[in-house]
């Protein structure tokens, strides 16, 4: 799972694989911005400051605007060549 800061950003900056099933929050507010429902515990892969994230623009193959598929969704499953290149260039980016 790669994790993406949207916003003026627009950064995937990690990289993570579930360790667990996901498990509804104890400490759920609906009212409180940014709670959520559901937890997942995770482990990085890779993980680095937003900043030093790749951009959205270096893993674009030119089968669709991957800034437009997120501003309508939460989420979305990058296609085969979209998670090649963030996982290439995460991977160097780390070495780097």
């Amino acid at each position: 799972m790669f994790l993406y800061a949207p916003g003026g950003s627009s950064r995937i900056f990690a990289l993570a694989e579930a360790v667990g099933d996901p498990e509804r929050d104890p400490n759920y507010k609906p009212n409180d911005p940014g709670s959520c429902q559901w937890r997942l515990s995770v482990r990085y892969l890779t993980n680095m400051p937003v900043a030093s994230g790749i951009l959205l623009d270096d893993i674009m193959c030119g089968e669709r605007d991957l800034r437009l598929s997120l501003r309508q969704q939460s989420h979305v499953r990058l296609l085969a060549g979209e998670s090649q290149l963030a996982y290439s260039k995460l991977q160097k980016d780390k070495t780097a």
